[in-house]
């Protein structure tokens, strides 16, 4: 089966060039892409066990996610979210949290080894693009919206903390 690139919109992307806040390397926004993930299967178990009552955090989540895996793409040569238009088998609700974290871990992983120089970049780069797109392709499953709403909810979440002066600081709600 042929993959296919996910282009989200021209704006997300410009989005995500813009609104990274210096130039940084591409374990910056590995770091950042396992703690987003971590905050997504958070709020996907606050969601499953009935303490929220909507979806709007698991989607604000989704979109941050995506927001560091499209970073960490154009922080690397030649990288870029692909989906495979195969569908993986369903996973149980139960396993979500350790698939995405793993799905994670390995592709972080990979970064890491290559950072440390263990192997050039021609042999890293197909498992760091495998990686991208696994990890991508999970998300793509569990979000309750299709990942572009996801994207533009993260456009409007970023433009409003801009608008507010708390781009920087912590929390979800700032």
């Amino acid at each position: 089966m042929p993959s296919a690139c996910v282009l989200p919109s021209p704006t997300f992307l410009d989005h995500v060039k813009t609104s990274s806040l210096q130039k940084f390397s591409p374990l910056y926004f590995t770091v950042g892409l396992v703690e987003e993930v971590a905050e997504l299967t958070e709020e996907l178990d606050r969601f499953s066990k009935g303490q929220e009552n909507d979806n709007d955090l698991v989607v604000s989540e989704v979109g941050d996610v995506c927001w560091y895996l499209y970073a960490l793409c154009n922080s690397l040569d030649d990288i870029s979210p692909v989906l495979t238009s195969s569908c993986p088998p369903d996973i149980p609700q139960t396993d979500i949290p350790v698939t995405l974290l793993s799905a994670c871990g390995k592709l972080c992983g990979s970064i890491k080894k290559w950072s440390r120089g263990d192997q050039s970049w021609d042999l890293f780069k197909p498992r760091i693009q495998r990686g991208v797109s696994d990890l991508l392709k999970l998300v793509e499953m569990i979000s309750p919206v299709p990942l572009e709403v996801a994207m533009e909810k993260n456009i409007e979440k970023i433009k409003g903390r801009r608008a507010r002066g708390v781009v920087k600081g912590d929390g979800n709600l700032r």
